[in-house]
């Protein structure tokens, strides 16, 4: 009001100074009163009013003319809206963004030109701005008729007109190229930092991927996520995320996808598939961008060994608050059954299975079994109910042998390592089960098991390993038990063996006071229980009674070491006499290995004492007695010594002197043989030989039972090879099987076969059996068999003679004894061959067994070891006939020098070879031979080793010294003591044991 009086001041004081003027230039203007003033004065103020509002009406024109210029054709669009947010007024740029005609837009809802997508953004923009009085900003999407999407900017204002609803004036800006640069540029910068971060993120141990959110499909992935997968980056890139999911189904995949894409970014846990099969826990960070048509940034860790720890932590839990319910079940409770009946019903509860039961005994060998203690459902009573005894079938003995013998739990039925026994399946209903062995101290095996009848139940890993926990806490309550039982019965028995024991017996505390004496203490001392128990030794009682020092310092001992005392004492007893008392203290120890007390147990030894005493009288006469006797026996050894030293030098000197005319015996049949004899001479010459022969075994055979009696025969086992053997065998039997007209055949199917054993002796034990099955068959023909059994070799003799009658069987390995020889044909030997292999087979570590059928033939056998093969090796079987006479040839108009003392030996010997087409020359001894001037230039040597003066080794030994080249020579010896071998063994040339046949000789002359 003041500015319109002001103006109105103003305005009156401009008409009055016109006026004014105006009189001034008429001199003549009547001054007619205040009335015509204040006229004059109006008219003018109107006049001025006129012209102003005239001018006013110009400018205003030309400010419109100039809005409506800038209103239409501005750059942004304007447009008015009601309050019901219809367009009321819009310029021609606005309409040019809505893409329509002015005047069709007028009372048209804006909402109807935005994406259907920001409706709701428009609406609560609008409700703000109708709310505030400040401008509000808000971006939207407009869709063009030619499928464009024009981004606008809305700055709106609410405005209020008197009386008039308010409207909304709304400014439109395009800012889509500004958006388009914006987002073309962030694109620019995250792909600019996703190139920066590459290098990091495919460094990382975290797994990164990315992928396209229209399709779900790998656009990129680095090496962890490779790995943690299983696969390679180019398998990904053709695969999409369901390809790996193992917990969402596709939709569900999808559904997560558009809710992180709404958020803008996500984090969650799954589980992939790798593609080995089995699954991968996955902490999943994902963050969505929308370039590119949209796209996951998606960061992984594996949290597969922090799940597994978690479940295992988890089950650990459980397995302890299980295994705390059946400790408190356990714990407290002395009764056994009601312990156990406590436990199973725990067990039910924690398992959530229809039957947990005690077996017992757990003992395949049992002829039977019970259920002492069951606890089950209403619907599925097992054998506790059956009350007796079950026979034992073996279907449950197999049972109880397999959980037995494993150091787990064992599981049966489906899918389980063990199908259900049909027994335990039709008897009890059981589908599924699981069953330990219990192993309590004290007591034979239990069994302790679950069933499930309702359904096949699998038991999973951690129910069995919570089951094995229960199972031990159970044997070690068992065990508790059963020795809490044992202990009861042990005090009930000690009770009763102290009170009926004829000895004293004290029991102490750890302190050394008396807590027990038994009734013998009572009526040996004349003392009450009442005045001992509670004592200690050196408190004063009513008894008077005092121990002797020593005992109190055996006793102090042993309760504070644990060790046992034992001494001697002297005590007055009822009977007024002194008595002799043997004491023994022994510590009692806890459980934990503490001392918790002391027992004494007094024996009366005073009548020992005098029996002692007696028996040292005794015991010095008989050691009189027993030095005489010992002396005497010394004497009868040394004899006995003696006799064996003399027994050993007989038989030695007697092989000599006895083999020296039995050599040249046989020597001279050959050489007479050689003379050209008639039918008659010549079948005397072939008994002389068999005479001969018969005589060299008997020889053998007597000189052999010798040594073994004299024990020195000691193996010394080598390899033999089979084939080799059997050679042996073949070449020195091959005369004596023709002659009677036998086969002999050899039989190795493995010919590589490598025997272990002293091979001297395996021939002696071979040329026995083979030589009596030879004399004792008559027809036929012999089988001499080498097979593998195991590692060792079964040798076997097959004859198809005689025959050995049963009662017979245990006797012909006896010495002398001869089966079907009672008229004594030296022929069939002396009866010693089989006592000889008998002891020969002992002294090599195994027997020899003979079956026989009488009239059919018999077989001896026996086995050796078996050692790595040696090759296979051809047998070689050549007659020795053929052997001899290829030897002969080679041999004639050789040089032989003989050596030999025996002058009866030498002739026959000579006389032999010279037959034979040899040139020999002969010396009595060696400085003979050693003197003889061409004595270096023989072909061959054949030397006795017995000769007066040098023997024949050293001979040898001078003779190769003196010449350039190896010399062939033969020793010659009648001796055959263990010594006596021992020293020709060790020799470089063939050492032959007379009596010798011609073909020995030639063999031992080619070597």
């Amino acid at each position: 009001m003041s500015i319109r009086r002001n103006k109105q001041e103003q305005l009156r004081g401009s008409a009055e100074s016109q006026l004014a003027c105006e009189q001034a230039k008429d001199a003549q203007v009547p001054q007619d009163g205040d009335l015509l003033h204040e006229l004059q004065v109006h008219v003018i103020e109107l006049e001025m009013q006129n012209e102003a509002l005239l001018h006013s009406g110009v400018m205003l024109e030309e400010s419109r003319d100039r809005y409506v210029d800038f209103y239409d054709f501005a750059p942004v669009g304007y447009l008015t809206l009601s309050h019901k947010a219809l367009i009321a007024e819009i310029n021609l740029t606005g309409a040019a963004m809505l893409g329509e005609v002015r005047s069709k837009l007028l009372r048209r809802r804006f909402s109807e030109f935005l994406a259907p997508e920001h409706h709701d953004r428009w609406y609560r923009h609008f409700m703000d701005v109708r709310q505030q009085d400040i401008k509000l900003t808000c971006e939207l999407d407009i869709p063009r008729g030619d499928g464009q999407r024009l981004h606008v900017q809305l700055d709106s204002l609410r405005l209020e007109k008197d009386g008039h609803p308010p409207v909304v004036c709304i400014v439109l800006t395009d800012i889509t190229e500004l958006k388009r640069a914006e987002t073309a540029l962030r694109e620019s910068e995250g792909r600019q930092r996703l190139l920066e971060q590459q290098k990091l993120i495919q460094t990382s141990l975290d797994g990164f991927w990315v992928m396209q959110a229209k399709d779900a499909r790998f656009l990129d992935a680095n090496n962890a996520f490779c790995g943690m997968v299983g696969y390679s980056r180019e398998e990904l890139l053709t695969m999409c995320i369901s390809d790996l999911e193992a917990v969402e189904t596709r939709e569900e995949t999808v559904a997560h996808g558009k809710e992180v894409m709404e958020v803008g970014y996500g984090r969650f846990e799954t589980r992939h598939r790798h593609k080995q099969g089995h699954l991968v826990d996955l902490e999943v960070s994902a963050s969505y961008s929308a370039t590119n048509g949209g796209e996951f940034y998606v960061f992984v860790r594996d949290i597969s060994e922090r799940k597994r720890a978690e479940l295992e932590r988890q089950a650990h839990a459980r397995s302890l608050e299980c295994l705390d319910r059946v400790h408190r079940a356990i714990q407290g409770e002395t009764d056994l059954e009601q312990m156990m009946s406590d436990v199973l019903d725990v067990v039910l509860a924690i398992f959530n299975c229809n039957r947990a039961y005690l077996l017992y005994p757990c003992d395949p060998a049992a002829t039977e079994w019970r259920v002492p203690m069951e606890r089950t459902g209403p619907e599925y009573p097992g054998a506790h109910d059956l009350g007796d005894a079950i026979p034992m079938n073996k279907e449950v003995a197999e049972v109880l042998r397999l959980s037995l013998e494993a150091d787990h739990p064992k599981k049966f039925g489906h899918a389980a390592e063990h199908p259900m026994p049909q027994t335990i399946l039709e008897q009890f209903g059981v589908k599924s089960q699981m069953l330990m062995a219990l192993h309590p101290k004290l007591d034979k095996p239990w069994q302790f098991g679950i069933h499930q009848c309702s359904h096949a139940r699998i038991w999973t890993r951690d129910e069995e390993a919570l089951f094995e926990k229960i199972g031990w806490r159970l044997s070690d309550a068992l065990t508790g038990l059963l020795m809490y039982r044992n202990l009861q019965a042990s005090e009930r028995e000690f009770r009763t063996l102290a009170e009926n024991l004829p000895d004293v017996l004290i029991r102490y505390d750890r302190e050394g006071r008396r807590t027990y004496v038994n009734p013998a203490m009572e009526q040996t001392f004349l003392v009450s229980a009442a005045q001992l128990i509670g004592k200690t030794l050196g408190e004063t009682n009513t008894s008077g009674m005092q121990m002797p020092e020593s005992y109190r310092r055996a006793l102090a001992h042993t309760l504070a070491t644990g060790e046992r005392s034992e001494l001697e004492m002297q005590l007055p007893s009822s009977d007024e006499n002194m008595h002799t008392g043997l004491c023994f203290i022994v510590a009692e120890r806890a459980e934990d290995g503490q001392i918790t007390g002391a027992i004494t147990i007094g024996h009366d030894i005073t009548e020992r004492k005098r029996n002692e005493a007696e028996l040292e009288r005794h015991r010095n006469h008989l050691e009189k007695l027993v030095e005489e006797r010992t002396h005497a026996l010394s004497i009868a050894k040394e004899t006995a010594e003696a006799a064996t030293r003399a027994k050993s030098h007989f038989l030695a000197a007697a092989s000599h002197d006895l083999r020296q005319p039995i050599s040249a015996i046989g020597l001279y049949n050959d050489a007479l043989v050689l003379s050209g004899l008639r039918e008659e001479q010549m079948r005397m010459s072939r008994n002389l030989t068999r005479s001969v022969e018969s005589l060299g075994e008997m020889l053998n055979e007597l000189l052999d039972i010798a040594k073994l009696d004299a024990g020195k025969l000691v193996p010394q086992p080598a390899v033999i090879q089979s084939a080799k053997l059997l050679g042996t065998i073949a070449s020195e039997f091959d005369s004596a099987v023709r002659e009677k007209h036998l086969s002999l055949n050899l039989f190795c199917p493995r010919k590589n076969l490598a025997l272990f054993t002293d091979k001297n002796l395996l021939l002696t034990i071979l040329r026995n059996l083979i030589g009596n099955a030879v004399k004792y068959t008559n027809q036929g023909g012999i089988l001499v068999s080498i097979r593998q059994r195991d590692n060792r070799a079964l040798i076997q003799v097959w004859d198809t003679g005689i025959g050995i009658s049963p009662e017979q069987l245990d006797l012909i390995f006896d010495e002398y004894f001869q089966a079907n020889n009672s008229e004594r044909n030296r022929a069939k030997g002396a009866g010693l061959g089989l006592a000889i292999v008998k002891r020969v087979s002992e002294a090599l570590g195994n027997r020899v067994s003979c079956r026989s059928r009488l009239g059919r033939g018999s077989v001896f056998e026996f086995s050796l070891p078996l050692t790595q093969s040696m090759g296979e090796q051809v047998m070689p079987v050549q007659s020795s006939a053929s052997n001899m006479g290829s030897a002969l040839s080679r041999l004639v108009g050789k040089r032989i020098m003989v050596i030999e003392d025996d002058a009866m030996a030498a002739t026959a010997l000579k006389s032999l070879l010279e037959a034979y087409g040899m040139q020999v020359i002969h010396f009595s001894n060696a400085e003979e031979a050693l003197g003889y001037a061409e004595a270096m230039e023989a072909d061959h040597y054949i030397s006795d080793y017995h000769l007066p003066g040098m023997d024949g080794l050293q001979l040898l030994d001078a003779i190769q010294t003196k010449s350039a080249e190896p010399i062939k020579a033969v020793i010659l010896t009648g001796n055959t003591s263990l010594d006596q071998i021992a020293i020709t063994q060790s020799s470089r040339w063939k050492v032959l044991s007379k009596p010798f046949a011609l073909p020995e000789l030639l063999s031992a002359m080619e070597l």
